[in-house]
């Protein structure tokens, strides 16, 4: 209880440290955007914002219509009877049942409920980007820019059009966890570590394993760049980062648990053939798509293209602002 009420205060005295006039402006403009976007879906129940025959046609729709029907009658549910024979809906990671903001979404209509989960994660993945952004000195407004080219960088908008709800929520989170790794590195306070491993935490209960493996590689590899500068609290600081994910393994083990047991039960428990793992393989022809986005036509070419492109626009204007810069301090 000590080393809660510690967090607890601690937290207390970082929001206090905060000057929100300064930050809530432009918050309110990631904000604005997102209301830009999807304002007009947030209360529809006929229109999905997705591309239609997309994954939230094939899959997501109906298994939020399953999971809004049972937490309506009040149930948790815990297998799903009407796909495959009957299979574990709690343990599959992608029903996100032990998520948070799913206990409230499952109220809504199916439609809105999905529209709702897409605005909500858009706007955090852009605030969450701002805050580090802020966090590792930048000024509100560069901070800004951070935050919208994130949330409407083609790797992470992208999955807005093709439907990838999990996809969203679980990237929302990755902000969070170096935001902890930062904060740790900075202060040495436990209270960064705990957020850090929320946000990993989060990241599982969202829906969407793979994209939790890729956070870790990261943040492993950003971890290790730090490690040479870290002087005498070399150990102290290392060992805290290295227990980080075992922490977040305990705040999400009401998750991984079930998840690893149903393992055992899917297709690919005994491994996957050549043919299977590389069915999603970057065929060479689309590198063209690197220019021409919408040069084959159809989603998938165009999905892998957009991403690309977003990304490689974003990636443009932020080496020209550095050049900008650094010829403004020579004159």
């Amino acid at each position: 209880m000590k080393a809660l009420s510690r967090i607890v205060s601690w937290a207390r005295n970082l929001a206090a440290q905060i000057s929100l006039k300064k930050h809530l402006p432009w918050c309110g403009a990631l904000l604005l955007i997102v209301l830009i976007l999807f304002g007009k879906y947030l209360f529809s129940t006929t229109h999905v914002v997705s591309e239609i025959g997309t994954d939230i046609y094939a899959y997501y729709l109906h298994s939020q219509t399953f999971a809004s029907s049972e937490l309506g009658q009040g149930n948790l549910p815990v297998w799903n009877p009407y796909t495959y024979g009957g299979h574990p809906f709690l343990a599959d990671f992608q029903s996100a049942m032990l998520y948070p903001p799913s206990w409230i979404l499952g109220m809504l209509n199916p439609v809105t409920a999905i529209n709702w989960w897409v605005s909500i994660h858009v706007l955090l993945f852009g605030l969450l980007a701002y805050i580090w952004a802020a966090m590792r000195g930048m000024k509100p407004g560069a901070a800004f820019v951070a935050g919208a080219a994130a949330m409407l960088g083609g790797t992470f908008y992208m999955h807005v059009y093709a439907g990838h709800v999990s996809n969203l929520g679980t990237m929302a989170w990755a902000p969070l966890v170096f935001i902890g790794i930062d904060g740790w590195l900075r202060s040495k306070h436990a209270g960064w570590l705990v957020a850090g491993a929320a946000g990993v935490a989060l990241q599982v209960y969202a829906g969407h394993p793979q994209y939790v493996y890729y956070t870790a590689i990261i943040a492993g590899l950003y971890s290790l760049v730090h490690l040479p500068y870290l002087g005498r609290q070399f150990r102290r600081t290392a060992l805290g980062l290295l227990a980080l994910y075992p922490m977040a393994v305990l705040l999400c083990a009401a998750q991984l648990l079930p998840g690893y047991c149903a393992l055992s039960e899917t297709v690919r428990s005994t491994g996957a053939s050549y043919e299977f793992a590389s069915m999603f393989s970057l065929n060479p022809e689309n590198l063209l798509t690197l220019f021409a986005p919408w040069l084959y036509g159809g989603m998938g070419r165009l999905y892998i293209g957009g991403v690309v492109t977003f990304g490689r626009c974003s990636c443009f204007s932020a080496f020209a602002c550095w050049r900008w810069r650094r010829t403004a301090s020579r004159d």
